[in-house]
């Protein structure tokens, strides 16, 4: 009986000072798995935009619904390539209850822009010329550029197109 007693004493004390060491070594991988994390969030960016729905090519004609409240992503092929020539211009044709905005956001900025003011507003078409779908001389600030379209009232159907002069 002393025996088994014993047997039973010493394999609870194993099995019990084996719980310590597992709790202490999962305490030191949590901490180390957290100090890892803290220190991965510093390499990632952040990205505050919605991904491009539409790559943009030059000359071709794209027609959208856009809904008064919502965002329509884009961004230009041509980007891309690096083929960018001084000026572009891209033409809006909307009815004439639909009203909307043109945005160029920096994704790595939690910000909102400023809507780019049309060289032509009519009624039924919108105009937007500038010149150069690169609004920086840093090229990690280029990259992160997105566009968008931002319905503020009416639900139509809007065509545009993109072309460099």
């Amino acid at each position: 009986m002393k025996t088994v007693l014993s047997i039973l004493l010493i394999s609870s004390l194993l099995v019990l000072s084996n719980c310590k060491d597992e709790e202490r070594e999962s305490r030191k991988r949590g901490q180390d798995q957290f100090l890892f994390s803290i220190a991965m969030a510093g390499t990632f960016k952040p990205n505050f935009c919605s991904a491009p729905e539409l790559l943009l090519e030059e000359g071709k004609v794209y027609n959208i619904t856009l809904e008064a409240g919502k965002r329509f992503w884009f961004d230009y092929a041509i980007r891309s390539t690096g083929n960018i020539q001084k000026r572009f211009r891209l033409t809006i044709t909307k009815d004439s209850s639909t009203e909307l905005d043109y945005f160029v956001k920096n994704c790595a900025q939690n910000s909102s822009p400023g809507a780019s003011p049309p060289k032509v507003n009519s009624p039924t078409e919108l105009v937007y010329e500038d010149e150069s779908l690169s609004y920086s001389n840093n090229a990690s600030i280029n990259a992160n550029l997105r566009f968008f379209l931002d319905g503020k009232a009416g639900n139509s159907n809007i065509s545009f197109v993109f072309v460099q002069f």
